[in-house]
Protein backbone atom coordinates (compact mmCIF):
# COMPACT_ATOMS: atom_id res chain seq x y z
CA UNK A 1 0.00 0.00 0.00
CA UNK A 2 1.31 3.37 -0.91
CA UNK A 3 2.10 5.77 1.49
CA UNK A 4 0.94 4.00 4.36
CA UNK A 5 2.88 1.92 7.24
CA UNK A 6 1.75 -1.07 9.32
CA UNK A 7 1.72 -0.37 12.94
CA UNK A 8 2.31 -2.88 15.97
CA UNK A 9 -1.69 -3.16 16.35
CA UNK A 10 -2.17 -4.31 12.78
CA UNK A 11 -3.68 -0.90 11.70
CA UNK A 12 -2.44 0.74 8.71
CA UNK A 13 -1.10 4.35 9.37
CA UNK A 14 -3.11 7.24 7.22
CA UNK A 15 -0.75 7.43 3.93
CA UNK A 16 1.01 11.46 4.52
CA UNK A 17 0.68 12.38 0.94
CA UNK A 18 0.46 16.61 1.13
CA UNK A 19 -2.94 17.42 -0.07
CA UNK A 20 -4.06 14.55 -0.98
CA UNK A 21 -6.98 12.40 0.61
CA UNK A 22 -6.23 8.50 0.36
CA UNK A 23 -8.76 6.20 0.84
CA UNK A 24 -9.32 2.51 0.07
CA UNK A 25 -11.42 1.75 -3.00
CA UNK A 26 -11.72 -1.71 -4.03
CA UNK A 27 -9.87 -5.28 -3.71
CA UNK A 28 -9.60 -7.77 -6.32
CA UNK A 29 -10.78 -11.27 -4.84
CA UNK A 30 -9.46 -14.14 -7.23
CA UNK A 31 -12.04 -17.11 -7.33
CA UNK A 32 -13.26 -20.16 -9.87
CA UNK A 33 -16.95 -19.16 -10.02
CA UNK A 34 -17.85 -15.46 -9.72
CA UNK A 35 -21.66 -15.84 -9.28
CA UNK A 36 -21.40 -18.54 -6.41
CA UNK A 37 -18.60 -16.41 -4.54
CA UNK A 38 -20.23 -13.20 -4.91
CA UNK A 39 -23.46 -15.06 -3.76
CA UNK A 40 -21.85 -16.15 -0.79
CA UNK A 41 -20.47 -12.72 0.28
CA UNK A 42 -23.97 -11.07 0.10
CA UNK A 43 -25.69 -13.91 1.98
CA UNK A 44 -23.94 -14.02 4.80
CA UNK A 45 -23.33 -10.24 4.80
CA UNK A 46 -26.97 -9.05 3.82
CA UNK A 47 -25.63 -6.74 0.98
CA UNK A 48 -27.12 -6.38 -2.33
CA UNK A 49 -26.15 -8.32 -5.61
CA UNK A 50 -23.28 -7.81 -6.40
CA UNK A 51 -23.49 -6.01 -10.18
CA UNK A 52 -20.95 -6.53 -13.37
CA UNK A 53 -18.40 -4.07 -13.80
CA UNK A 54 -16.14 -5.06 -16.96
CA UNK A 55 -14.90 -8.42 -16.21
CA UNK A 56 -15.22 -7.72 -12.68
CA UNK A 57 -18.43 -9.30 -10.37
CA UNK A 58 -18.59 -6.92 -7.83
CA UNK A 59 -19.51 -6.75 -4.29
CA UNK A 60 -20.23 -3.61 -2.77
CA UNK A 61 -19.41 -2.74 1.19
CA UNK A 62 -21.47 -0.30 3.09
CA UNK A 63 -18.50 2.22 3.38
CA UNK A 64 -18.61 2.01 -0.47
CA UNK A 65 -15.24 -0.26 -0.79
CA UNK A 66 -16.45 -3.15 -3.20
CA UNK A 67 -14.54 -6.33 -4.01
CA UNK A 68 -14.23 -7.16 -7.36
CA UNK A 69 -14.40 -10.59 -7.79
CA UNK A 70 -12.85 -11.97 -10.75
CA UNK A 71 -12.23 -15.41 -12.35
CA UNK A 72 -8.92 -17.64 -12.68
CA UNK A 73 -7.74 -21.01 -13.33
CA UNK A 74 -4.19 -20.06 -11.80
CA UNK A 75 -3.73 -21.16 -8.46
CA UNK A 76 -5.64 -18.88 -5.32
CA UNK A 77 -3.15 -18.10 -2.68
CA UNK A 78 -5.33 -18.07 0.54
CA UNK A 79 -7.15 -14.18 0.98
CA UNK A 80 -8.04 -12.71 4.52
CA UNK A 81 -10.92 -10.29 4.90
CA UNK A 82 -12.22 -8.67 8.08
CA UNK A 83 -15.88 -7.19 8.30
CA UNK A 84 -16.87 -4.64 10.86
CA UNK A 85 -20.11 -4.42 12.11
CA UNK A 86 -22.60 -2.65 15.13
CA UNK A 87 -25.32 -2.26 16.55
CA UNK A 88 -27.69 0.27 14.52
CA UNK A 89 -26.58 3.86 16.47
CA UNK A 90 -23.46 3.13 17.37
CA UNK A 91 -22.01 3.57 14.25
CA UNK A 92 -18.31 4.88 14.91
CA UNK A 93 -18.13 8.85 14.23
CA UNK A 94 -14.77 8.13 12.14
CA UNK A 95 -12.56 5.07 10.44
CA UNK A 96 -10.55 2.92 13.60
CA UNK A 97 -12.63 3.99 15.78
CA UNK A 98 -13.70 0.27 16.45
CA UNK A 99 -12.03 -2.69 16.04
CA UNK A 100 -13.45 -5.84 14.91
CA UNK A 101 -13.33 -8.95 17.17
CA UNK A 102 -14.13 -12.25 15.95
CA UNK A 103 -17.22 -13.15 17.55
CA UNK A 104 -18.65 -10.35 18.32
CA UNK A 105 -20.13 -9.10 15.51
CA UNK A 106 -17.43 -9.25 13.25
CA UNK A 107 -16.98 -11.65 10.03
CA UNK A 108 -13.40 -12.49 9.41
CA UNK A 109 -12.25 -15.83 7.17
CA UNK A 110 -9.42 -16.48 5.50
CA UNK A 111 -10.02 -18.86 2.30
CA UNK A 112 -8.02 -20.34 -0.24
CA UNK A 113 -11.17 -22.39 -2.05
CA UNK A 114 -12.01 -21.46 -5.25
CA UNK A 115 -15.80 -20.54 -4.05
CA UNK A 116 -14.43 -17.61 -1.16
CA UNK A 117 -16.10 -20.55 1.64
CA UNK A 118 -14.76 -19.73 4.50
CA UNK A 119 -14.98 -21.91 7.88
CA UNK A 120 -16.49 -19.60 10.08
CA UNK A 121 -19.55 -15.99 9.53
CA UNK A 122 -21.27 -14.22 11.77
CA UNK A 123 -24.70 -13.00 11.23
CA UNK A 124 -25.62 -10.06 8.91
CA UNK A 125 -24.38 -6.67 9.29
CA UNK A 126 -27.38 -4.90 11.54
CA UNK A 127 -26.39 -1.20 10.83
CA UNK A 128 -28.35 0.72 7.68
CA UNK A 129 -25.67 3.07 6.23
CA UNK A 130 -26.46 5.00 3.17
CA UNK A 131 -24.44 3.45 0.17
CA UNK A 132 -22.50 5.77 -1.98
CA UNK A 133 -23.17 5.68 -5.64
CA UNK A 134 -20.14 3.95 -7.28
CA UNK A 135 -17.69 6.18 -8.73
CA UNK A 136 -16.32 4.70 -12.02
CA UNK A 137 -14.61 7.73 -12.62
CA UNK A 138 -12.60 7.57 -9.67
CA UNK A 139 -11.47 3.96 -10.03
CA UNK A 140 -9.07 5.43 -12.87
CA UNK A 141 -7.48 7.69 -10.38
CA UNK A 142 -5.51 4.38 -9.63
CA UNK A 143 -5.55 2.97 -12.93
CA UNK A 144 -1.50 3.86 -12.84
CA UNK A 145 -1.03 1.60 -9.65
CA UNK A 146 -1.04 -2.26 -9.98
CA UNK A 147 -2.47 -4.32 -7.24
CA UNK A 148 0.40 -6.12 -5.15
CA UNK A 149 0.54 -9.35 -7.42
CA UNK A 150 -1.23 -8.33 -10.10
CA UNK A 151 0.23 -7.99 -13.54
CA UNK A 152 -0.40 -7.61 -17.16
CA UNK A 153 2.10 -8.84 -20.14
CA UNK A 154 1.71 -7.06 -23.36
CA UNK A 155 3.45 -9.99 -26.35
CA UNK A 156 3.53 -8.90 -29.94
CA UNK A 157 3.13 -12.03 -31.99
CA UNK A 158 3.13 -13.70 -35.56
CA UNK A 159 0.30 -16.50 -34.62
CA UNK A 160 -2.48 -16.38 -37.22
CA UNK A 161 -5.58 -15.80 -35.19
CA UNK A 162 -9.40 -15.89 -36.64
CA UNK A 163 -12.86 -14.70 -35.34
CA UNK A 164 -15.64 -16.38 -36.45
CA UNK A 165 -19.11 -16.05 -35.79
CA UNK A 166 -22.24 -18.26 -37.07
CA UNK A 167 -19.90 -19.00 -39.98
CA UNK A 168 -19.08 -15.84 -41.03
CA UNK A 169 -15.40 -14.69 -40.35
CA UNK A 170 -15.00 -11.45 -38.29
CA UNK A 171 -11.23 -10.94 -38.40
CA UNK A 172 -7.82 -13.12 -39.67
CA UNK A 173 -4.55 -11.68 -38.69
CA UNK A 174 -0.92 -12.71 -38.05
CA UNK A 175 0.05 -9.49 -36.08
CA UNK A 176 -2.44 -10.00 -33.17
CA UNK A 177 -1.07 -8.89 -29.78
CA UNK A 178 -1.26 -11.22 -26.62
CA UNK A 179 -2.52 -9.72 -23.59
CA UNK A 180 -1.72 -11.95 -20.52
CA UNK A 181 -3.34 -10.39 -17.37
CA UNK A 182 -3.67 -11.69 -13.23
CA UNK A 183 -6.73 -13.84 -13.72
CA UNK A 184 -7.59 -13.90 -16.60
CA UNK A 185 -7.09 -16.16 -19.60
CA UNK A 186 -5.36 -15.04 -22.87
CA UNK A 187 -7.23 -11.97 -24.64
CA UNK A 188 -5.71 -11.62 -28.41
CA UNK A 189 -5.90 -7.52 -29.63
CA UNK A 190 -6.47 -7.45 -33.02
CA UNK A 191 -5.42 -4.33 -35.31
CA UNK A 192 -8.37 -2.99 -36.85
CA UNK A 193 -7.08 -3.48 -40.25
CA UNK A 194 -7.71 -7.01 -39.77
CA UNK A 195 -11.13 -6.79 -38.66
CA UNK A 196 -14.08 -6.76 -40.59
CA UNK A 197 -15.09 -3.45 -39.13
CA UNK A 198 -18.09 -3.01 -42.17
CA UNK A 199 -19.97 -5.43 -39.84
CA UNK A 200 -19.40 -3.36 -36.69
CA UNK A 201 -21.39 -0.79 -34.92
CA UNK A 202 -20.19 1.17 -32.34
CA UNK A 203 -22.01 1.38 -29.04
CA UNK A 204 -22.70 3.75 -25.92
CA UNK A 205 -21.09 1.42 -24.06
CA UNK A 206 -17.76 1.81 -21.66
CA UNK A 207 -16.27 -0.22 -19.13
CA UNK A 208 -13.09 0.93 -16.90
CA UNK A 209 -10.39 -1.43 -16.03
CA UNK A 210 -8.26 -0.16 -13.34
CA UNK A 211 -5.04 -1.45 -15.31
CA UNK A 212 -5.78 -0.74 -18.77
CA UNK A 213 -8.29 2.62 -18.36
CA UNK A 214 -11.46 2.66 -20.57
CA UNK A 215 -12.48 0.23 -23.26
CA UNK A 216 -15.45 1.30 -26.13
CA UNK A 217 -17.86 -1.35 -27.43
CA UNK A 218 -18.86 -2.26 -30.59
CA UNK A 219 -21.66 -5.20 -31.93
CA UNK A 220 -21.61 -7.32 -34.68
CA UNK A 221 -24.15 -7.64 -37.21
CA UNK A 222 -24.18 -11.02 -38.52
CA UNK A 223 -26.89 -12.82 -40.85
CA UNK A 224 -29.16 -10.65 -39.60
CA UNK A 225 -28.87 -10.46 -36.00
CA UNK A 226 -27.27 -8.08 -33.98
CA UNK A 227 -24.56 -9.11 -31.21
CA UNK A 228 -24.53 -6.15 -28.79
CA UNK A 229 -20.81 -5.43 -27.17
CA UNK A 230 -19.60 -8.17 -28.99
CA UNK A 231 -15.73 -6.47 -29.28
CA UNK A 232 -13.83 -3.57 -27.29
CA UNK A 233 -11.08 -1.51 -27.80
CA UNK A 234 -8.68 0.70 -25.12
CA UNK A 235 -8.55 3.86 -27.76
CA UNK A 236 -6.93 5.69 -24.72
CA UNK A 237 -5.29 3.03 -22.34
CA UNK A 238 -3.25 3.94 -19.64
CA UNK A 239 0.90 3.83 -19.89
CA UNK A 240 1.19 0.18 -18.71
CA UNK A 241 -1.71 -0.74 -21.73
CA UNK A 242 -0.73 1.33 -24.52
CA UNK A 243 0.62 -1.71 -26.90
CA UNK A 244 -3.00 -2.57 -26.88
CA UNK A 245 -4.12 1.13 -28.27
CA UNK A 246 -6.94 1.05 -31.05
CA UNK A 247 -6.47 -3.03 -31.15
CA UNK A 248 -9.50 -4.71 -30.88
CA UNK A 249 -10.78 -7.70 -28.98
CA UNK A 250 -13.99 -10.10 -28.93
CA UNK A 251 -15.53 -12.20 -26.12
CA UNK A 252 -13.90 -15.38 -26.78
CA UNK A 253 -17.24 -17.34 -25.22
CA UNK A 254 -19.49 -15.62 -27.53
CA UNK A 255 -17.42 -16.35 -30.98
CA UNK A 256 -15.30 -18.97 -32.44
CA UNK A 257 -11.53 -18.48 -31.84
CA UNK A 258 -8.84 -20.70 -33.54
CA UNK A 259 -4.86 -19.67 -33.22
CA UNK A 260 -2.70 -21.54 -35.11
CA UNK A 261 -5.69 -23.60 -36.35
CA UNK A 262 -6.48 -24.97 -32.21
CA UNK A 263 -9.83 -23.94 -31.23
CA UNK A 264 -9.46 -21.84 -28.13
CA UNK A 265 -11.74 -22.16 -24.96
CA UNK A 266 -14.22 -20.00 -24.16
Amino acid sequence: MAGGALGRSGTVAPARITGVSVQLNHTIVACRDQQRSAAFLTGILGLPPATRFGHFLVVEADNGVSLDFSETSGEIASQHYAFLTWPTGRIPARPGAARSTTGTGAAACTSPTPTATCSRSSPAPTAAVARPRRNHRARRAVAAVMAAGHQITITPSQLHVEVTLDGEKLAASDRAVLLEETGYPTRYYIPREDVRTELLRPTSHHTTCPFKGEASYWSAEVGGQVHDNLVWSYETPIPQAEGVTGLMCFYPDRVELTVDGERQPA
